[in-house]
């Protein structure tokens, strides 16, 4: 109930922003109460600028609302640096607009691979679990055209999208022909250098003894030093989500730049079997899962949710809770609890100083979002390298001046409202006059 009230009140408010910025275009005067035309001392055309800004660019509504705020009740002194700072930040967004939307440089849409591995069940009723996370993943990234592929699966279950066939011996106790071999064959065969990121997701059990953490497979397992050889020359963006128990030791082997990895548990002594990947594929396709509701669920999302539900299904069980999910996306090695977040910010920060994980991990998503859809590896890119400067900016904003922290958030949020688009006027005012004739 409450995030259908907050979209409603999102739409609603951009519907009333959208009409009031088209009033004020039609108006010289200057007319009382924010809501009934210009602030005292603000020009036509920064006032426009901003109420067209609330309607293109919904993941920062809360903060534009800040930002409205403070234009109503600046100064003319203020009100004339926003002024320029309004036309230099058109004049910077026409100019981003044109060089991320050059069809002549951006041909394709931008498209990761996912590999899924399905490890040994040990039981049937293991088996079908896995399984059945499988293909819950499966049907979540077909709706978004994303290439998939399994490891581990019977022949014909395994989407092979990628890399070669998948073809193995009758011998699964030896090397040769092992689903082992194949996992390292077909990390071998994949694009190592495109900006796309791999999603490499393993489903089952682990084990971890004598200091070795291991992902168990059908015929030999792999270890998590093994399987971070295999990505020692890989310069493209990595998305490791290890869903078994013990898994905690792949944060310290695959942690590193431009990577998220996320593990069931905090530890290799944490060997229970793990329900947190089911948790976490689950909330990939959950809108609830969306906590900063922009139509999609990022890696960060997921994690916070599964991390929720695992406490909410101990609890209910009254057993004590024997999984410790970790995320790490900075490349320090430590991976980051849930229980560090509200929401999707970090409120607290490790003992040691390190910087907290989650700001690559809240951009990277799976789901055929419409505000992601359609952009092409360039306007990820920039998109990405301006949302890192927005969370910059934020760490600094008690270091600032109001004034000074709203010039330079103008300056960020324009070229990212020119990426993500928004709803025409067209299409406001025909979901306006459906609203009249529905009250």
């Amino acid at each position: 109930m409450k995030n259908q009230l907050d979209n409603q009140l999102n739409d609603r408010s951009r519907k009333v922003l959208w009409h009031r910025a088209d009033l004020t275009a039609r108006n010289d005067s200057k007319l009382p109460g924010f809501f009934g035309g210009l602030p005292q001392g603000l020009s036509t055309e920064a006032y426009n600028f901003v109420l067209s800004l609330i309607g293109r660019c919904e993941p920062f509504v809360t903060t534009l609302s800040i930002l409205i705020f403070c234009l109503t009740t600046c100064d003319s002194t203020q009100a004339s640096a926003f002024d320029q700072s309004a036309r230099q930040s058109n004049q910077q967004a026409d100019s981003v607009r044109g060089e991320v939307n050059d069809e002549s440089r951006v041909e394709v849409p931008f498209r990761p691979d996912v590999l899924v591995v399905l490890g040994a069940g040990g039981t049937s009723e293991y088996e079908e679990q896995f399984k059945r996370w499988q293909s819950r993943l499966r049907d979540l990234v077909s709706k978004a055209e994303i290439r998939y592929r399994v490891i581990g699966a019977d022949e014909d279950e395994a989407v092979k999208d990628l890399g070669s066939s998948d073809q193995r011996g009758e011998d699964r106790e030896g090397e040769k022909n092992s689903d082992r071999q194949l996992l390292i064959e077909t990390i071998g065969e994949l694009n190592r250098e495109t900006a796309e990121p791999l999603w490499l997701i393993l489903i089952g059990h682990g084990t971890y003894t004598r200091g070795v953490a291991k992902f168990n497979l059908r015929g030999p397992d792999i270890s998590a030093v093994e399987l971070a050889e295999q990505f020692q020359s890989l310069s493209r963006p990595l998305i490791s989500l290890n869903f078994f128990s013990a898994s905690g030791p792949f944060i310290n082997a695959l942690s590193g730049e431009n990577r998220v990895v996320v593990s069931a548990t905090k530890s290799g002594q944490e060997q229970n079997y793990s329900r947190f990947g089911g948790y976490f594929i689950e909330a990939l396709g959950d809108v609830d899962s969306d906590l900063d509701h922009d139509h999609q669920v990022s890696v960060l999302e997921a994690f916070l949710s599964a991390s929720s539900r695992i406490q909410a299904y101990y609890d209910s069980e009254q057993r004590l809770l024997t999984e410790h999910a970790l995320v790490d996306d900075n490349g320090d090695q430590l991976g980051t609890p849930a229980i560090f977040f509200r929401g999707i910010r970090a409120v607290r920060k490790p003992r040691s100083g390190q910087t907290v994980d989650g700001r690559l991990s809240a951009r990277e998503s799976l789901s055929s979002a419409k505000n992601q859809a359609a952009l092409t590896a360039t306007q990820r890119q920039f998109r990405d390298q301006q949302e890192r400067v927005l969370d910059d900016l934020v760490s600094r904003q008690s270091s600032m001046s109001q004034t000074e922290y709203l010039l330079e958030l103008e300056k960020i949020l324009v070229p990212l409202a020119n990426i993500y688009g928004g709803e025409s006027k067209s299409d406001l005012e025909e979901t306006q006059g459906a609203d009249a004739a529905a009250d």
